[in-house]
Formats: C-alpha cells, structure tokens, sequence
C-alpha cells in the first residue's frame, strides 16, 4: 500500500512553478527546489522521478491553470469576441508590476528555452499553445457570425497569426517597451486583420 503524500501537491506545484518560472529550467537547481516547497531533494525525487518530469507535471499545471484561467476569463463567451481577445492580449503585459513582466509567461520562457532542444517538453508548449489559439478560433467564428468581422476570414489562420504575436508582445515587455506602444501593436494587428 503506497503511504500518503506528506505535502499538498497544489501548493507544491505552485512553489515549483513560481520557480522555474522566475529563474528558467537550466537555472534551476535542486537546492532552489527544496527551499521553495520544504521538501528534500529525495521526497522530490520519489514523487516526481526525475527534475524534468518535476518540470512537464509543472508545466502542465501551469498551463491548466494560469493559462486556463486566462482563457476562461477573456476568450470564454465575453459579451465582444474582438474586445475579449484584445484584451487576453493585452493583460499580458499592461499593468503589470515590474518583477512579474520580466518573468513574462513560462510557456512562452519555455519554448524559448527548450523548444528545439526536448521534443517531450516541446510538446507541452505546443498544447498550451494550441489551448489559446483554439480558443481565439472559436471566438473569431462567433465574430464572423456576428458580421464583426470580414466573415470570409480564415479564423483557424487568424488565431494563430493573433497567438504568435503574443511572445513578440511579452519580450518586448521585458525589455521596458512601454505599455502604450505595446497597446498600439495589438490594436493595429487586430483593426488590419480583422476588417
């Protein structure tokens, strides 16, 4: 009979998120780990088995729920499909205090990171990344409907020009862009291909 878990693997997943999501995987040691979620490095590795499998089940957590509240909040049935999606993108960097915009997303981290490198965590950004455009997909659909938008537009193709240009967006963020001309960039993006 395997005995109980000792920790609350939510608020663990969590500590190990905001980890690697400040410091990056390579940057990341064991050490770090056993500070932010007290446990020792042996309870870490019986539990997840390896620092990589730590960091696909917290990349998988990260995306089912700072992504997936990010997508229920702006890309679920808000009262304007355009507006909604606008403003998915622009929260990601408007108002944002300073420590958490150089963080920017650890999915978009990720990829810049480790995308090429490992095909197992390559495929975890790519759902992530696909959960976002598949919701902005469905909501440029209700827009075509709606006549807000050309209803001869390819949403599929849409979605993924409007979600790529989300890194640009969060790395220009990192870099002191200011919010106005971040703000600027969507807005042209959306008003150029949507009509």
């Amino acid at each position: 009979m395997a005995r109980p878990k000792s920790f609350n693997e939510t608020q663990v997943l969590t500590q190990m998120m905001e980890v690697f999501w400040r410091q990056g995987y390579a940057a990341t040691s064991m050490r770090h780990l056993e500070k932010a979620s007290g446990l020792t490095a042996g309870s870490i590795y019986h539990e997840f088995g390896s620092k990589k499998a730590l960091f696909e089940r917290t990349l998988s957590f990260y995306i089912n729920t700072v992504i997936g509240w990010r997508v229920e909040k702006y890309l679920t049935e808000p009262a304007n499909p355009i507006e909604g999606i606008r403003e998915f993108l622009v929260t990601t960097f408007k108002g944002v205090p300073q420590p958490y915009r150089q963080q920017a997303c650890l999915l978009v981290n990720t990829a810049a990171e480790l995308g090429q490198s490992d095909p197992d965590i390559g495929r975890i950004v790519n759902r992530g990344m696909r959960r976002i455009e598949t919701a902005m997909a469905q909501l440029l659909a209700q827009a075509a409907e709606q006549q807000l938008i050309n209803p001869d537009l390819d949403t599929e193709l849409a979605a993924r020009h409007i979600s790529l240009l989300m890194p640009g967006l969060l790395i220009a963020a990192r870099n002191q862009a200011k919010d106005s001309d971040l703000e600027s960039v969507v807005n042209f993006h959306l008003s150029r291909m949507l009509t």
